[in-house]
């Protein structure tokens, strides 16, 4: 895992749709440049496709990471289908 610049924080999130279920849950955390673990949290997103899901867990990371007072933020995400859009 590779670190952010200095001075800035680094989101990581991952989740997941069941597809018999469409029942998608979300988990991400944050570590500043040298590593250290900030906050980390999980979550149920309700159903719906994992395209969806990931820009849930976009917007309440960004939204997390607001209200905890980090403006300089790398994100990371697994899906490039939601980093193209």
């Amino acid at each position: 895992m590779t670190p952010p610049p200095e001075r800035w924080h680094k989101l990581n999130k991952d989740g997941g749709v069941n597809n018999a279920t469409g029942a998608a849950v979300g988990g991400a955390f944050i570590r500043d440049s040298s590593g250290c673990w900030v906050m980390g949290y999980s979550w149920t997103i309700g159903c719906c496709s994992l395209l969806l899901a990931e820009h849930w867990e976009l917007c309440d990371g960004l939204s997390v990471a607001w209200d905890a007072g980090i403006r300089c933020l790398v994100v990371k995400s697994d899906n490039r289908a939601a980093v193209t859009l």
